[in-house]
């Protein structure tokens, strides 16, 4: 018999929760089964945190694959919910990490030294500055958080010549890799 523990009840909604509710056909009055297949984790989310558990994420499974399993009252109309589905696949082309405009050598790599979120980058408008921003930053509503982290802005370029210059003299130092090696496999 397996139990599900429900973990306590959060003043907000991530984005990614709606977004599941959007995508969840259930809605429409239609139960499937087989709609994903997990896969283990090939990155880490932080570079703090290990890497994650056997199946962190899932891929989707094609429509024609999905197993039907019951019919039950719809909630929302098969028109809706494809309307829905057209305009989040809009949404998504928008998202932000799309955006290539300015290039960060450390993009996605960055993370907050204080809450632990990620750090995405951001120009101001006139071109002059580049920061790497923690996402507890964000609106309450995006981060989940009751406050939004008290973090300071982290100058991209600075950071970027920083980690650059330390990968360049490693390369050039080709024992310190070996040393490196030996430090990361001692924990």
């Amino acid at each position: 018999m397996v139990v599900h523990v429900c973990p306590l009840p959060q003043k907000r909604w991530g984005l990614a929760t709606l977004r599941g509710v959007l995508t969840n056909p259930t809605y429409t009055g239609r139960v499937y089964a087989g709609r994903t297949h997990p896969r283990p984790a090939r990155i880490r989310r932080l570079a703090t945190h290990p890497l994650g558990h056997p199946y962190d994420s899932v891929v989707a499974v094609p429509r024609e694959e999905w197993i039907l399993v019951a019919d039950i009252p719809a909630i929302v109309s098969q028109e809706q919910f494809d309307l829905v589905q057209a305009k989040l696949a809009r949404n998504q082309s928008f998202a932000t990490r799309h955006n290539t405009t300015h290039q960060y050598l450390l993009r996605a790599l960055v993370s907050c030294g204080i809450c632990q979120l990620a750090c995405c980058g951001r120009t101001s408008p006139n071109g002059r500055y580049s920061y790497y921003i923690c996402t507890g930053k964000d609106r309450l509503v995006q981060n989940r958080r009751e406050e939004k982290c008290p973090a300071r802005f982290i100058p991209a370029r600075q950071l970027d010549d920083l980690v650059w210059q330390d990968l360049c003299d490693l390369l050039t130092h080709p024992q310190a890799i070996a040393v490196a090696m030996e430090r990361a496999l001692g924990g």
